[in-house]
C-alpha cells in the first residue's frame, strides 16, 4: 500500500495512513504538513471505501473538496485547504500529475486570501512541479517559499534549491541553516542535517577546513540527540572521515571510517550506507597504499551494492572501477568491461563516465 502523508484531514475512521522517508534513510524525514481537522460531510462520509486501497480515497476528497467549493465559494481558506490535501495525498501516492491541479488551485487562494500556509502550498506545488521536469516554475515556487514567514518551510525550500542549482549549493544550504537554527533551535538535529548537506558542498569545492569544522559541529549535535551509535550520527562520522583524509590526516579518518563501519554493521548491515561506508574506507586504504585491504573493502561494498540495489547501478560501476585499480591487468581488464556497460546502459555511451572507463581500458586498467 502506498505511503501518504498523515495529516489531520485525513483522519478517517477505519484508514490508518502514514508517512515514511523516501530515499536516503540517513537524512530525517521532512514533517509533514500540519492542515486544519476534516469533519466529513455526510455525503463524502458515506462514500469511505476500503481502508487498505488509497485509490478509493481520492473520490472521497473530490467530493468534500466539491461540496466546499459549493458551499464556501471559491476564495475559502477551507476550500484552499481541501484543495491542498487533495494534492498532497495525490503527489505522495505518485500521482504528480493530478496533483498540480488542486494544488494550483490552493496556491491561488492562499495568495488571494495572504494566507500563513502560503509558503507551504508554493513548497508543495513547487516539488510536484519538479518531479514533472517544469524545472524553472519549480525554483522560482521554491524562492518564494524560502522567503516566505515559516522558517522550517524555507528551511526546506533553500535546501530543494540547493539540489536543483548546484553551482549555489553552498550559498543555499547556508540559508538553510539559517532558518532552521530560526525554527527549531541552533541544537536541534535537522540543524545537523543541514550543517552535512553544507559541509559536503564545501567539501565538493575544496573547501575542507570550513567542511570539517561543520561536520564536527554536526557531529555534537547528533550525539546529544540520538547517541554515537546510531545511524544518522554514524553518517557524519563516515563524512567527516572522508573529510581529513583529504586533509591527510589518515590516522583519525581511518579510525573514524572504521567506527561508522561498526555502527552500520549493526544498524543496516545489508544497506547501500554499508556499502558506502566500505568504498570510503576502500578509498582510504588505497591512498595508504594497502592495496589488499583495499580490494577486499571494494569487493565487500560491490556485493552489498549487488544485494541492496541490483548489478547494474551507478554504485556497482564506481567500486567496479576502484576496483580495476589495484588488481592485475586481466581482472582489472573484466571489471572495467562491466563497469563500463552498466554506465552505457545507465547514462549512455557518450557520457563522461563511460568515456573515462574506456580511456582506462585503453591504458591497461590504471
Amino acid at each position: 500500500m502506498p505511503s501518504v502523508p498523515a495529516t489531520p484531514e485525513m483522519r478517517f475512521r477505519n484508514h490508518w495512513i502514514g508517512i515514511y522517508a523516501k530515499g536516503n534513510p540517513l537524512t530525517p524525514a521532512n514533517g509533514a504538513r500540519r492542515l486544519p481537522p476534516l469533519t466529513l460531510s455526510p455525503t463524502a462520509e458515506s462514500k469511505r471505501g476500503s481502508p487498505n486501497d488509497p485509490s478509493t480515497l481520492r473520490p472521497l476528497f473530490e467530493e468534500e473538496l466539491s461540496i466546499r467549493l459549493k458551499q464556501l465559494g471559491r476564495n475559502s481558506p477551507k476550500v484552499a485547504r481541501m484543495a491542498a490535501t487533495l494534492g498532497l495525498f495525490l503527489k505522495e501516492t505518485g500521482n504528480s500529475a493530478g496533483a498540480e491541479a488542486p494544488l494550483r488551485q490552493a496556491l491561488e487562494i492562499d495568495r488571494a486570501n495572504s494566507a500563513p500556509e502560503l509558503p507551504a502550498t508554493e513548497e508543495e506545488l513547487a516539488q510536484v512541479l519538479e518531479a514533472e521536469g517544469k524545472r524553472r516554475e519549480a525554483v522560482d515556487l521554491f524562492r518564494q517559499a524560502a522567503g516566505g514567514r515559516d522558517a522550517r518551510v524555507a528551511a526546506r525550500s533553500y535546501a530543494s534549491l540547493a539540489k536543483l542549482e548546484p553551482s549555489s549549493a553552498a550559498k543555499h544550504y547556508a540559508s538553510a541553516v539559517a532558518a532552521e537554527e530560526a525554527a527549531s533551535g541552533k541544537n536541534d538535529p535537522r540543524v545537523a542535517t543541514e550543517l552535512s548537506n553544507l559541509a559536503l558542498a564545501l567539501r565538493a569545492s575544496g573547501d575542507l577546513k570550513k567542511a570539517e569544522a561543520l561536520l564536527r559541529r554536526a557531529l555534537s549535535i547528533q550525539e546529544r540527540a540520538f547517541g554515537r551509535r546510531h545511524y544518522q550520527t554514524a553518517t557524519t562520522i563516515s563524512n567527516l572521515g572522508a573529510v581529513l583524509q583529504g586533509l591527510n590526516n589518515f590516522p583519525e579518518a581511518e579510525s573514524l571510517e572504521r567506527e561508522a563501519l561498526s555502527i552500520f554493521e549493526q544498524t543496516l548491515p545489508q544497506s547501500l550506507e554499508t556499502a558506502a561506508i566500505c568504498a570510503n574506507l576502500g578509498g582510504l586504504l588505497s591512498a595508504k597504499r594497502d592495496r589488499a585491504a583495499a580490494a577486499e573493502m571494494f569487493r565487500r561494498a560491490i556485493a552489498l551494492d549487488e544485494s541492496a540495489g541490483g548489478p547494474d547501478t551507478l554504485e556497482v560501476a564506481a567500486d567496479l572501477v576502484s576496483l580495476a585499480g589495484l588488481v592485475d591487468r586481466n581482472a582489472a581488464a573484466t571489471h572495467l568491461r562491466r563497469a563500463l556497460a552498466i554506465y552505457v546502459r545507465r547514462l549512455g555511451p557518450n557520457s563522461a563516465q563511460a568515456r573515462g572507463v574506456r580511456q582506462k581500458l585503453t591504458s591497461g586498467g590504471r
